[in-house]
């Protein structure tokens, strides 16, 4: 085992590991792991080194896709191949959110958009917010309960929450000034 010096490195004599992530590291840091893993061909498993990192962690919600279109199915088909679930329909059989358990840590992301009824319709929708709830006991899946402020969401899954809204939104048409007229909710 080597670090992205290439010097040798003793995992016992570490308190624990942790999976190299942009969000972790300086610019120069993540370019030496990045060339680190191309000298000794090594493909990682997903983006840790690449995407960007959210630079504000103010609010309690990422809101900078709010008013943008995506067809329903589209927004289905993206936040499904990111490991997001549909969540379960509300009064009037819709639904208005996608939902990434991390059980381990007990927090469900969430995606917010403007909904869709149940069977679903390919009709245009908006986005609205991503957020962090504690998922409940049992680590049930739900959009609902004690949210979390973006400070208090580890770094790692912040910014690759903050991605996959951007991701999902880059499926869409882009923002639209006029979103509340030209979806239904």
């Amino acid at each position: 085992m080597t670090d992205s010096g290439d010097n040798a490195v003793d995992p016992a004599a570490f308190a624990g590991v942790r999976l190299a992530h942009r969000s972790l590291f300086t610019s120069e840091q993540s370019e030496a792991w990045k060339q680190h893993l191309a000298d000794y061909k090594i493909e990682p498993l997903f983006n840790q080194l690449d995407r960007p990192v959210l630079a504000s962690t103010a609010g309690a919600a990422i809101e900078d896709r709010n008013g943008h279109i995506i067809e329903a199915f589209k927004l289905r088909s993206t936040a499904q191949k990111l490991g997001y679930e549909r969540a379960q329909a509300e009064d009037g059989g819709w639904f208005t959110q996608y939902i990434k358990p991390f059980n381990g840590i007990g927090i469900n992301a969430v995606i917010e958009f403007t909904g869709s009824p149940l069977p679903e319709e390919n009709r245009a929708v908006a986005l609205i917010e991503a957020k962090f709830v504690r998922a409940r006991k049992g680590g049930q899946r739900s959009g609902y309960g004690t949210q979390i402020a973006l400070k208090e969401v580890p770094s790692v899954l912040l910014s690759e929450v903050w991605n996959d809204f951007h991701q999902i939104a880059d499926a869409g048409s882009g923002f639209a000034a006029d979103w509340r007229s030209r979806v239904a909710y």
